[in-house]
């Protein structure tokens, strides 16, 4: 028997926990209330077919940083020997080679795309936000040991801050009219500003190592490629946007759709960031005791379901009047999009986050990249199939078939750790939902909400939220006081595990 606590850092692994879930919780919220401002913005200076070009970068970039990763990083968090200096030193080398050749092909792209294509502003654009590559490595080594170590706390400090700059830079330009030029100026002084403010912070200071593939790094290209292979092909279902959506339907069905994917996915965003940053190298260090795994995993599910509902309910009951107030209302064509994707996310939605940290943590990210696998397949039949017969909202049909997929990921884990009550757990929520939105409907219609003003608004969705929070107190409130006061207590109790 172990204590459960990291060689480095007294505080104990729960307290840890318990810290970097508020602290991640609070950098969420902060961040989206940051994105969402200026997304405000952007929307209301840049034509849907601007954000066509925007959303293609921005899949770019993604796919770009997770290959300069590798996948290593995320493998020191998982493993359960201490990471030393010399395994972070060998590690950023590999991962700034990388970065530096995606850099290299980006330049290389723009231009070939220059030659067949002149005056094209795309390729450069993508080129230009590629430098931002090899300061995006230094700042997740100078990160890591935090991670690893559960002490989010810290690195919400630097993710605010790059945040801010990026919000700052983005609606600088924009009302400069920079056009989707002003994302990628923002890109690059975020790098700038999280690297330097990541190696301030961080303890790690790079220093050139000898290169030699031995078994730990193959160990680590292993679990990094599944890991990274299952964001990668994840990313995959969204290049439809560029490779089918944008040649045959235009740049503003792409804009459209890109809004659309933002609009719905916000709530569940703020969720699975911190399941997925806080959670993965909690689970990882508790990845022997299956009894733990699984009460941990049926308490995040019900309180997922639980927040996304909460957060669900305006954007449902109150969308039309939304996307007029904030965004204006040359992007009402995508509200019928916008219920099928909230339909989804609300029936869903709570039951994948959990999973994701759960199957990284236990070391079988090879279940993740198999399942994006199949759900990659899936999605460019489905979506290309539904968008040709029903236009937009045959994306949101799509993405509701789709979301069965998650019951082959949920058999492979209770394989793994063992059966856990699943669906169950969404329940009550889900009822609470169902209850509030019918409440709301029926006050609508007496009180008439077509030309209500933006703080009406504001007094609408409060309202729900209030009448929501209540009911959910009623039905199970019992269970709310039980995990609140399990939460409150964690540092008070001794933790400890085999290791």
């Amino acid at each position: 028997m172990a204590d459960e606590r990291d060689n480095t850092h007294d505080r104990p692994l729960k307290e840890r926990l318990k810290a970097s879930v508020i602290s991640y919780g609070i950098r969420q919220f902060a961040v989206i209330i940051l994105t969402f401002g200026y997304n405000v913005v952007l929307t209301r200076y840049l034509a849907p077919s601007e954000y066509g070009m925007v959303a293609v970068i921005t899949i770019v970039m993604n796919i770009s940083i997770l290959l300069a990763d590798g996948g290593f990083g995320v493998y020191l968090i998982q493993r359960s020997a201490d990471v030393t200096e010399h395994d972070l030193s060998r590690v950023t080398t590999i991962q700034l080679y990388a970065s530096l050749l995606i850099a290299l092909i980006c330049a290389l792209g723009a231009g070939m795309a220059s030659m067949f294509s002149p005056g094209q502003r795309l390729g450069w654009m993508v080129a230009a936000a590629s430098l931002s590559l090899p300061l995006l490595v230094i700042r997740g080594m100078a990160l890591l040991l935090l991670e690893r170590s559960v002490m989010l706390d810290r690195v919400v400090r630097v993710e605010v801050l790059e945040e801010s700059v990026y919000a700052l830079t983005a609606v600088t330009f924009a009302l400069n009219g920079s056009g989707p030029w002003c994302v990628v100026i923002a890109q690059l002084c975020r790098a700038v500003t999280g690297c330097i403010a990541a190696v301030y912070l961080g303890s790690f200071r790079f220093r050139r190592v000898a290169m030699v593939w031995d078994d730990d790094l193959r160990k680590g290209f292993k679990f990094g490629f599944h890991y990274q292979a299952a964001q990668l092909i994840n990313m995959a279902r969204v290049s439809v946007i560029p490779l089918f959506i944008i040649p045959f339907l235009g740049f503003q069905a792409g804009g459209f759709i890109e809004r659309a994917w933002y609009f719905c996915g916000a709530p569940l965003s703020i969720i699975l960031a911190i399941q997925k940053r806080a959670l993965f190298p909690y689970v990882s260090r508790i990845q022997f005791e299956v009894d733990r795994i699984r009460r941990f995993a049926q308490d995040s599910i019900y309180l997922s379901a639980i927040l996304d509902k909460f957060m669900f309910l305006p954007l449902l009951i109150f969308a039309r009047q939304i996307i007029i107030k904030v965004f204006g209302a040359q992007w009402l064509p995508m509200l019928p999009l916008i219920y099928w994707l909230l339909a989804g996310n609300i029936l869903f939605g709570a039951l994948s986050g959990t999973l994701y940290p759960v199957a990284n943590g236990i070391g079988k990210s090879e279940l993740l990249s198999r399942f994006n696998l199949y759900n990659l397949l899936a999605s460019w039949v489905l979506i290309v199939v539904c968008t040709l017969i029903f236009g937009l909202v045959g994306v949101g049909i799509a993405s509701i078939v789709m979301w069965s997929g998650i019951h082959w990921l949920q058999a492979k884990i209770m394989s793994q750790v063992g059966k856990f009550q699943y669906y169950r757990q969404m329940l009550k929520p889900l009822l609470a939902f169902i209850i509030t939105w019918g409440c709301t409907i029926i006050l609508t219609k007496i009180i008439k909400t077509e030309d209500i003003s933006l703080a009406g608004l504001g007094g609408w969705i409060v309202f729900d939220m209030i009448l929501y929070a209540l009911i959910i107190i009623i039905l199970d409130g019992k269970r709310l006081q039980n995990l609140f006061i399990s939460f409150q207590e964690t540092h008070k109790t001794p933790v400890t595990h085999t290791v």
